[in-house]
Formats: structure tokens, C-alpha cells, sequence
């Protein structure tokens, strides 16, 4: 299933909608399979709005080289999947959000027939706020097995327990933070491997947050309009030279007009005692802009004579 030079996969199965995600999980520890005729390498999930495949990467010494497995699907037909998380704990369970507020628990070792039932994580949100008009921007998992973090337009949660009736209790809240105006979460990620840090975003603001602090540790203002997608990497994982390899990236972009942010941060260097303190890199730089697209004065002259002779009633953001 894989071409023939074994450095692309390609898959069979069909997608009756657009895949919004590709998610992968290495398997790190691949002393287990030596005795195996086939190696597992990890797994690979595709989730489009309402359903989720899921493959496997593995050497097949029939054919002498990698190749994809599919392992089957499941399909939600009353929500829509709003994220999905593999888990850094247990190589194939990973979490799925819906956009009604429900989680399912899957693991890749329990199918039947390409089929996958879930286990749904039996949680209430009573008492955590109206829900009405809110929004569900993301689930991951916490910094041990049996945490899940959960984030809302209005707050962000801690889930405790898998098996049975699980905890709530709220992490952070929105309405703690003093933004101007009446600002809701639009973004959610995670941060670094531990589990403990992740990163939200408001339509004006980024924080960097630990589940073991009620503040935020990091604020930046990112100046991008309508921020609808964001991201985490180390700057190793960019390519980037560095003697800093603690050193991460928050990119930050919106689709309204190719307009994307990159902010900094690591240990400072100034506080060489105390490794948990934090340090901005430099200022936010602008990546990302539309392809073909000349930024030097003249244009810039250019676009703006345009849109001043167009009728008010134009979307100028349409016209690009």
C-alpha cells in the first residue's frame, strides 16, 4: 500500500469530506517487535468533520520495506469532531472531542471488523458555566494517564479518571484574565512533551499557561486578524540552528489574510539557578505571506489606492 520506493504512502480508502487533520504517533520503544515478522512504527489518525481513520505504519519483511495498514474508521453522524489527541502515555489510545461537549476514548488494540466502538469518557458539565453559545476548541492528554485537558471559548478544564464517572474542575477561566472587552478563547494547543503547558489564544492575545498555576506564565499581543489556526514546535524541529534547543515557537496565523506570527520563548539566561523561569525571544516575526504577493512600497501604494476606489459595499477581503 505504500509506492514502490517506500518513501510515500498511499491510501485506498475512500474520504467522503475533507481531512481537516493528519495526527501521528511514533512508537518510540521498538525493542518488543524484534521477534515479530512485522515492526510497528506508529500510527497515523485522519479525522474530517464527521469521521476518523486510522492506520499503521509497520515494516512488512515479505516486501522488504515500510508499508500503511488501514485499521478502520468510525463515523459520528449527530456531531461534528471538533479535535482529536494521541495519547504520550499509551502507544495507540487516543482522545476525540465532539462538538457537543462529548469525549470517546479509542484504542487502536480494540477494534472489531474496522470498526471502533470508543469508550465515551462519562463526564458532566454541570456547574462548569452555561454552555449555551459556547464554543469547544480542544482536548489533550494531561501529564499522566487518566487526565484529560479540555479547553472552551470560556475556559479551559481538567478531567480526572477514565474508567467509570469522571471529575471536572475548572482550570481557568476567561472571565480571570482582565482582556479588554468581552474576548472568548479562540485556540488551544498543547505545549512541550510533559503535559503540563499548553497555549491558548483570544482574538487579540496569546497565553502560555501551566495546569499547575492558576496564571498565566507567558502574554503576548499578536496582532492577527481572526486567528483560526495555531501550532507549537521547537526550534530544532524548524530547522533552525541553535545552542538553545529548549528554546519553542508559537505560530500563530489566520486564513482571513495570510497573516501569520511567530513568538519565542525558553529558560531565560539571565536565571541560570532557576531553570522554570521564562524568557520571550525577541520580537513576534511575520511569516507566511501570500504566495506571489510583493510587499515593497509601490505595491503596498498600489493595494491601497485600489480598495479606496472600490464601492463601500465590496468585501475587499472576498476580492483576493
Amino acid at each position: 500500500m505504500g509506492s514502490d520506493e517506500g518513501d510515500v504512502f498511499l491510501s485506498k480508502e475512500r474520504f467522503f469530506s475533507r481531512i481537516l487533520k493528519l495526527l501521528v504517533q511514533p512508537i518510540h520503544n521498538l525493542g518488543a517487535y524484534k521477534c515479530s515478522s512485522s515492526i510497528e512504527f506508529g500510527y497515523v489518525m485522519a479525522y474530517s468533520l464527521y469521521s476518523i481513520h486510522w492506520y499503521c505504519v509497520k515494516y512488512d519483511e515479505s516486501q522488504a520495506r515500510p508499508v500503511l495498514c488501514y485499521l478502520g474508521a468510525k463515523q459520528f453522524k449527530g456531531c461534528s469532531i471538533v479535535s482529536a489527541s494521541w495519547s504520550p502515555h499509551l502507544p495507540g489510545e487516543c482522545l476525540v472531542l465532539l462538538e457537543n461537549g462529548e469525549i470517546f476514548l479509542f484504542d487502536m488494540n480494540q477494534r472489531h471488523c474496522s470498526r471502533f466502538r470508543g469508550c465515551k469518557v462519562k463526564v458532566s458539565w454541570d456547574g462548569q458555566g452555561n454552555s449555551v453559545n459556547k464554543t469547544w476548541l480542544g482536548c489533550e492528554f494531561g501529564w499522566r494517564i487518566g487526565v484529560f485537558v479540555v479547553a472552551r471559548s470560556d475556559g479551559v478544564f481538567v478531567i480526572t479518571g477514565s474508567s467509570g464517572k469522571c471529575s471536572v474542575r475548572s482550570l481557568l477561566e476567561v472571565e480571570s484574565l482582565n482582556m479588554a472587552g468581552r474576548e472568548e478563547f479562540v485556540g488551544f494547543v498543547k505545549a512541550g512533551s510533559d503535559g503540563f503547558r499548553f497555549i491558548l489564544a483570544s482574538p487579540s492575545y496569546l497565553f502560555l499557561c501551566d495546569q499547575r498555576s492558576g496564571v498565566p506564565l507567558l502574554k503576548w499581543q499578536h496582532h492577527v486578524e481572526k486567528p483560526c489556526f495555531m501550532d507549537v514546535y521547537s526550534l530544532s524541529d524548524l530547522g533552525v540552528r541553535t545552542e538553545e534547543s529548549t528554546i519553542s515557537c508559537v505560530i500563530v496565523g489566520s486564513f482571513w489574510n495570510a497573516q501569520s506570527q511567530m513568538f519565542c520563548y525558553g529558560p531565560s539566561p539571565y536565571v541560570v539557578k532557576d531553570p522554570s523561569s521564562l524568557y520571550v525571544w525577541e520580537l513576534p516575526h511575520k511569516l507566511l505571506l501570500p504566495a506571489g504577493k510583493c510587499r515593497c512600497g509601490d505595491c503596498v501604494n498600489r493595494e491601497v489606492k485600489m480598495k479606496e476606489y472600490l464601492p463601500e459595499w465590496i468585501d475587499w477581503q472576498k476580492k483576493r
